[in-house]
């Protein structure tokens, strides 16, 4: 019966809301925000979760048992970080990765790179940040994608999964570099971590 397809079938992918059947500019940003925000806080709270047992680790005195060894070799091939000989270099650059990524930014790049959330991309792929994947069948095939190429626009099953990713990319890529120097600088002169501050990285 129809119970059965549904467990057969998994859950339908998250619906996304018709920003573009709203019936004026202020109401569509509006819904926008309060949309796209909660996720973005759930991610940034996760990550000052990390942020935090990392900087206990920072004050902590003796060995870490193996556990926290597995678990800090875990992260650094996560976040693109090679393990450091000296134990005292080992936490310096996770903690200039595993940091925030301020909500006005994340706001701000969504809002471009989806229409304020009325693309194809978004509404379809639940894709908020036109993140490319370069596999067949990843994602959606650009419309106007150039003769030659094979990149498409990533699929996510739901809008937090893209917020994740994004955040992940600016936390990791080698691309972002200018960015976590510029929040880690921020971080260093006691400065909030502001989009407008950020956004030149």
């Amino acid at each position: 019966g129809e119970a059965v397809d549904t467990v057969l079938r998994g859950p339908a992918p998250e619906q996304v809301p018709d920003f573009a059947a709203l019936p004026t500019v202020s109401a569509r940003k509006a819904a926008f925000f309060a949309f796209l925000l909660p996720r973005i806080e759930a991610e940034n709270q996760r990550i000052d979760e990390l942020r935090a047992r990392i900087e206990v680790l920072q004050n902590a005195e003796g060995p870490w048992d193996g556990e926290t060894e597995a678990w800090l070799r875990s992260l650094e091939s996560r976040y693109g970080v090679p393990t450091p000989e000296a134990r005292a270099d080992r936490l310096i650059p996770l903690l200039r990765r595993v940091d925030r990524i301020p909500p006005s930014l994340a706001l701000a790049q969504a809002a471009t790179e989806s229409a304020w959330g009325t693309s194809r991309f978004a509404q379809v792929g639940r894709n908020f940040f036109g993140q490319w994947c370069y596999r067949e069948g990843c994602g959606l095939v650009p419309l106007l994608r150039p003769e030659g190429s094979e990149h498409e626009v990533r699929l996510f099953e739901r809008s937090a999964d893209s917020v994740v990713s994004y955040m992940h990319n600016l936390n990791s890529h080698p691309a972002h570099r200018s960015f976590r120097v510029l929040r880690a600088a921020a971080r260093r002169e006691g400065r909030p971590l502001s989009g407008e501050l950020l956004a030149p990285g």
